[in-house]
């Protein structure tokens, strides 16, 4: 049962007296509205057509959280939030367009601060959710690029890919920066920190131009972040990371070879390969992406989530609020 999941009943406690307000785009899709009953402690808003979703809801069993459905309207208040962050608005047909979308409409919600957060992508497509999400809540340091984390669960294990939904091929600068935010998302949520810059080298032991750059990332890394330089190894193999047999015959000395649980990748292909490998061979269950380096909590879904993967990245979105 979801609630018996150690992060979710922490969860649970640290904001069951705040009621927080996630809103939601996709409230027309059945599995959206069937994740509902493993939720408490938090408040729903739907955006969607008010009729479709209400039947939606009504053949629906145990669903027990406080729920508002919002149609897409021309909202003014809205509307000029819309104009003021997106510059590329020159007519009220412009804005009318996007408003009466269910993806810009909950975006705006967010912004307004109607709503304290925002899941979505069952029905949507990954871009479908971003693509509001840069244009009207924005990065929140534009230095740092926004990025994602997955977690991937078995039994007692949970471990963590990044980055494997945003950026297609970092640069070594933003590949430090990416690990550097994972590991602060990372602890915010509570998990001890291990990272293991990924390449098909370790150490040294294989050449080329992807495994020079997570060598540069890796060292501008330790030189930006010296405090955080014991918790991070790279350039280094995926099983010399998490396999300490493994590790003990490619790396001489190291706390984090072999024992590590965040896995950063050095481009989009590896992750997004790296991680639906392990979700469909290797039978972990798959939360997120979960975005970082936004203004405001924004949560991407896969499109082949299930009803209790949606609850869980509900609450780890709350957690980032």
């Amino acid at each position: 049962m979801i609630f018996e999941d150690k992060l979710i009943k922490k969860i649970n406690e640290t904001t069951k007296d705040k009621k927080y307000k996630v809103v939601i785009p996709d409230a027309e899709d059945p599995k959206m509205i069937e994740s509902l009953k493993y939720l408490k402690n938090v408040k729903i808003i739907l955006v969607g057509k008010k009729e479709k979703v209400q039947t939606l809801i009504n053949e629906q069993e145990g669903i027990s959280i406080e729920i508002e459905i919002i149609e897409p309207n021309l909202n003014v208040k809205l509307k000029e939030i819309l104009k003021n962050k997106m510059s590329k608005i020159k007519t009220d047909e412009q804005a009318n367009d996007l408003l009466m979308q269910p993806n810009y409409y909950a975006t705006l919600l967010l912004e307004s601060g109607y709503a304290d957060c925002l899941v979505g992508g069952s029905h949507y497509a990954t871009k479908d959710i971003l693509r509001p999400a840069f244009q009207i809540i924005k990065a929140s340091d534009k230095t740092v690029p926004v990025s994602s984390f997955m977690l991937l669960n078995k039994g007692d294990e949970t471990i963590i890919m990044s980055d494997c939904a945003i950026n297609l091929n970092p640069t070594p600068d933003e590949l430090a920066k990416i690990t550097k935010a994972t590991m602060d998302s990372v602890k915010s949520l509570g998990f001890e920190v291990k990272v293991a810059m990924l390449s098909y080298s370790t150490l040294g032991s294989g050449s080329g131009e992807s495994v020079d750059k997570v060598r540069e990332a890796y060292e501008i890394f330790i030189k930006e972040y010296p405090e955080n330089a014991k918790n991070v190894i790279g350039e280094i193999q995926f099983d010399a990371a998490n396999n300490e047999r493994v590790a003990s015959i490619k790396v001489k000395e190291s706390r984090i070879a072999g024992k590590a649980n965040i896995f950063i990748f050095p481009n989009l292909d590896s992750g997004n390969i790296g991680y639906k490998i392990a979700q469909d061979l290797g039978g972990y269950e798959v939360v997120g992406p979960l975005l970082q380096g936004i203004n405001k909590p924004v949560n991407d879904l896969s499109r082949g989530a299930k009803p209790i993967d949606i609850a869980k990245t509900i609450y780890l979105t709350l957690a980032m609020i």
